[in-house]
C-alpha cells in the first residue's frame, strides 16, 4: 500500500466515524422529539377527556339553603346519617318528621338559579348601620344629669353590615348533569344586641360610653364535587344565645338540561 493510498483509507474512516456519530445524533433527536411528542399527546388527551367530563353544557342550576335549628339530642343522629350518601334520605326523612311535629324550625329557606359555570349569588339580608368611631368627649357640650349617669358618645364614622341569610355558589355541570363541582358558601349572619363599653370618667363621676352591636356569624366555604339533587350538610353549629339547639345548614343543587350539549 502506497502513502498515498494509506492516507485516502485514513480519511475515509474518519469520514465514516463522523458520519455514523451524526446518523447516531439524529436517531436520538428524533427519538427525543417523539417521546416529547407523546408526552404533550397524553397530557392534551387527559385535559379533553378532562374538560369533557364537566364540559359546560346548556345546564340550569338550581340551588338551595335552608337553616333548621333542632334539639341538639336528635340533632347528633341527623348529622351522622347526612355523613353518608346512602342513609343521606334517612337523615331528610327524620328532619321532616321533626319539623312536621314541631320539634324542630325551618329558620330560613333561599333558593336560586343560574346557568352552567355562571356565579349564583342570592340573599335574604338587612342593612345594619351602626357607628364605628366617634368624637372625643367634650365636657362643656355634654349635658349635665346626676352623678354617675353615663354620656353616649357622638359619632363620627358608620359602618354597615348585611345581616341575614347569603348563599353564593359557582359550579360546573358533568356532561350527564348527574354530578356539579365548584365552590359554595353558605352564610347566616344574626345581630344578638348592643353591648355598652366605657371609655371616660369626668371629675364628677359622670361615664363616657359607646354601644356596639354584638354579631353571630355562622358559614361555610368550600369547593365541593356532589350529586345532582343529593342534599349535602354544610355545617352544623351550636348557637350560644340557643341552647339545647343546633343548627343545621343544608344545600341541595339540581341541574335542568335546556338545551342540546355543546360539541
Amino acid at each position: 500500500m502506497t502513502a498515498n493510498t494509506f492516507s485516502k483509507a485514513v480519511e475515509t474512516s474518519g469520514w465514516i466515524k463522523q458520519r455514523r456519530d451524526s446518523v447516531r445524533r439524529l436517531s436520538e433527536a428524533k427519538r427525543t422529539n417523539s417521546q416529547r411528542d407523546t408526552a404533550a399527546a397524553l397530557i392534551i388527551g387527559l385535559t379533553l377527556l378532562c374538560s369533557a367530563d364537566f364540559a359546560r353544557a346548556d345546564w340550569n342550576i338550581g340551588a338551595e339553603f335552608r337553616i333548621a335549628h333542632v334539639p341538639v339530642s336528635a340533632g347528633v343522629d341527623i348529622v351522622e346519617q347526612f355523613s353518608e350518601e346512602r342513609t343521606t334520605p334517612d337523615a331528610m326523612a327524620a328532619l321532616a318528621a321533626l319539623i312536621q311535629n314541631g320539634g324542630a324550625t325551618v329558620v330560613t329557606e333561599l333558593f336560586g338559579s343560574a346557568v352552567d359555570g355562571a356565579q349564583l349569588v342570592v340573599e335574604g339580608t338587612e342593612e345594619f348601620r351602626y357607628p364605628t368611631a366617634h368624637e372625643p368627649p367634650n365636657p362643656q357640650l355634654a349635658p349635665k344629669p346626676a352623678s354617675g349617669l353615663a354620656i353616649p358618645a357622638p359619632p363620627s364614622t358608620m359602618e354597615i353590615k348585611d345581616v341575614g341569610v347569603t348563599l353564593q355558589c359557582e359550579m360546573n355541570v358533568s356532561a350527564d348533569g348527574m354530578f356539579f363541582s365548584g365552590a359554595v358558601r353558605c352564610r347566616n349572619v344574626r345581630h344578638l344586641g348592643n353591648l355598652r363599653y366605657e371609655y371616660g370618667v369626668r371629675a364628677d363621676g359622670l361615664k363616657y360610653f359607646v354601644e356596639q352591636p354584638k354579631f353571630a356569624v355562622r358559614g361555610t366555604t368550600a369547593n365541593v364535587v356532589v350529586k345532582s339533587g343529593m342534599p349535602t350538610l354544610m355545617g352544623c353549629y351550636l348557637p350560644p344565645e340557643l341552647p339545647g339547639q343546633m343548627e343545621l345548614h343544608i344545600v341541595t343543587v339540581k341541574s335542568s338540561q335546556v338545551g342540546e350539549s355543546k360539541p
